[in-house]
């Protein structure tokens, strides 16, 4: 299963108090993470993915997941339990005028399931979600 995360960051919102959105997902195997920034924010937003109020991506504690023009893309293997299934995304905004947009996407596979996405991800890159790059 894909999970599909936005979280909307309005303009001037700091790094110290940054907006959350909490998601309900399945219990399971996070497999992959994706991260797309559209076209905008020139590097002045920021994301952090946690579970059960952990920070796990990424996993160094000051860190953001900057915006960029690059999605980012990469394989997971952190479980998910029927205790908390959910995902906490924050985010901060420095630009002054703009609210911006991350979407984030999450694979879970659930115990005993192949996924049929597995390792597709990484193979094509951000071609699978968004088609292939123009200029």
């Amino acid at each position: 299963m894909i999970y599909v995360c936005e979280l909307t960051i309005p303009a001037n919102t700091p790094k110290e108090t940054p907006v959350r959105e909490t998601y309900p997902i399945t219990a399971g195997l996070i497999t992959q993470i994706a991260v797309h920034w559209p076209w905008g924010p020139g590097n002045l937003c920021g994301v952090q993915l946690r579970h059960v109020s952990f920070q796990f991506w990424p996993l160094s504690p000051t860190r953001w997941f900057n915006s960029t023009t690059r999605d980012l893309v990469f394989a997971e293997s952190h479980l998910v339990t029927e205790d908390d299934p959910r995902l906490d995304l924050d985010g901060y905004n420095l630009d002054d005028t703009f609210p911006h947009t991350v979407t984030v996407y999450v694979e879970v596979s659930r115990q005993g399931e192949t996924s049929m996405y597995s390792g597709l991800w990484a193979a094509l890159g951000s071609e699978v979600l968004y088609g292939p790059a123009t200029d």
